[in-house]
C-alpha cells in the first residue's frame, strides 16, 4: 500500500474521487471549527439598517455597558473586561499608543443599547493619536457575538461627534472595516 501526502492510506477499493472528497471534508470540517463563518457577523449594510430600524437608549457612561456580555462575545481587550480597559468622556486615558500604562487605553464616547444589540463608540490611542472606533454586539442570544467592527474617518472634532454622525458616517462608509461579513474574524485575531 502506498501512503498520500495527507496520510490517508490507499488501497484498491478507494477511487480518486473519493480519496479527493474524503480531503475536502477533513479540511471543511477542520477550517470550519477553526474560524468563524460570514454569517456569523453583519456586513455595513446590515448595520446601517439596524441603526436605522431599531430603538437606542444613547448613554455616555461606562457604567451603563453590559462587559459581560462584551467578554462573552469574546471582547476582551488586553484580557480585561471592555469597561475595564475605559474611561467616561472627558476623563484622561493614553491617547497615543506610548503610555505608562497607568491610564485606560480608551475613553468612552458614547454606547446606544437595546434589548438585542449594544454599540460602543469609544476614542483609542495610536501612534497619530486617537482614532474613534465602532464595535456592535448580539445580546439577545445565548451566547452574545460581536457582528461588527471598525474604524471611524476622524475628519470631524473629536468634541462634535455625536451618535447622528457616527450612523452617517457608516452609512456613507466613512469607515475602516476590521470585522464584518466580509472582513470575519475574531477579536483576539487583530492588533489591540
Amino acid at each position: 500500500m502506498e501512503r498520500s501526502r495527507v496520510g490517508l492510506e490507499w488501497c484498491g477499493h478507494c477511487n480518486l474521487r473519493t480519496w479527493i472528497l474524503t480531503v475536502v471534508a477533513t479540511c471543511f470540517a477542520v477550517c470550519s471549527q477553526v474560524s468563524p463563518a460570514a454569517s456569523d457577523y453583519a456586513n455595513r449594510t446590515e448595520v446601517a439598517r439596524l441603526l436605522s430600524g431599531e430603538k437606542f437608549e444613547v448613554v455616555k457612561h461606562v457604567i451603563q455597558i453590559s462587559p459581560s456580555d462584551w467578554a462573552r462575545a469574546g471582547v476582551m481587550p488586553q484580557g480585561r473586561s471592555i469597561a475595564a480597559s475605559m474611561v467616561d468622556p472627558g476623563k484622561a486615558y493614553e491617547s497615543s499608543d506610548f503610555g505608562t500604562g497607568k491610564l485606560p487605553a480608551r475613553q468612552l464616547l458614547l454606547a446606544a443599547k437595546n434589548t438585542r444589540y449594544e454599540v460602543l463608540c469609544f476614542w483609542e490611542g495610536t501612534v497619530g493619536g486617537p482614532m474613534l472606533k465602532v464595535m456592535m454586539i448580539r445580546r439577545d442570544i445565548a451566547k452574545p457575538r460581536l457582528l461588527f467592527d471598525a474604524i471611524m474617518n476622524n475628519d470631524i472634532p473629536q468634541n462634535r461627534w455625536t451618535w447622528e454622525e457616527v450612523k452617517r458616517h457608516i452609512r456613507e462608509n466613512k469607515m475602516d472595516v476590521l470585522i464584518s461579513a466580509e472582513h470575519p474574524g475574531t477579536f483576539d485575531n487583530r492588533l489591540p
